[in-house]
């Protein structure tokens, strides 16, 4: 391998003819990480929880910035009519 192509001994005389093909390498890890190493790029993948709020008319918790579920209200205003069942 010259400069990372792929040489044939039929493009090339001065090839040996024994070396018809020479392959290409892919890049391997030379050492074997740790398990430390391996836990340290994972620690972010870990689920994160979802944030709540409360709300302000019926005191449940909710998501921020959307409709209460419970009561309908957003913001002090009745936005969605919930009926109670």
């Amino acid at each position: 391998m010259v400069g990372g192509w792929l040489l044939t001994a039929s493009t090339h005389s001065w090839l040996n003819e024994d070396f018809k093909i020479l392959e290409v390498v892919m890049a391997n890890p030379k050492r074997r990480h740790s398990r430390q190493r391996r836990d340290k790029r994972r620690t972010n993948w870990k689920i994160k929880t979802k944030s709540l709020s409360v709300c302000p008319q019926c005191k449940s918790a909710k998501m921020p910035h959307r409709v209460c579920p419970t009561c309908g209200y957003y913001k002090g205003k009745e936005v969605v009519s919930v009926d109670i069942a």
